[in-house]
């Protein structure tokens, strides 16, 4: 059984303003960012499941070469006011951690590298971009 914490080096949740409640998920290296992307687990109904949120209201970002995920939701109440229990949002992710991610062999085609990664590559090696295709 391989969990999100398995995937990830960094699983966190931050306040992002006093109205939005924010989730950081930094993947180990490649492979655990392609296979975690793979699972389709981190999806908006899963966040409006366990947070209570509109899923038309979760956005979720992949950045492919940071190796990690970005979901933003309305907090449930606003930050300070006399009902929210966390008023950093820094414990929301706990229930995240432990999730099975369901693994998946990947396509061949998904182990295969854009062309803007294979230039952001040679760039940070210092050798010179490849030409557009």
């Amino acid at each position: 059984m391989t969990t999100l914490l398995d995937l990830c080096s960094l699983i966190r949740s931050k306040n992002a303003g006093p109205f939005v409640l924010t989730f950081d998920f930094m993947c180990r290296d490649q492979q655990s960012y392609r296979t975690l992307r793979a699972s389709g687990l981190l999806t908006p109904q899963l966040f409006a499941d366990l947070y209570g949120a509109d899923p038309d209201q979760v956005l979720v970002v992949h950045h492919d070469r940071a190796q990690a995920v970005k979901v933003s939701l309305p907090r449930p109440v606003r930050q300070g006011d006399i009902h929210d229990s966390d008023s950093y949002g820094g414990q929301q992710y706990a229930p995240l951690v432990d999730l099975e991610v369901p693994v998946h062999p990947l396509p061949m085609y998904t182990m295969l590298t854009s062309p803007y990664e294979e230039n952001a590559d040679r760039v940070d090696s210092g050798e010179a971009p490849l030409p557009p295709r």
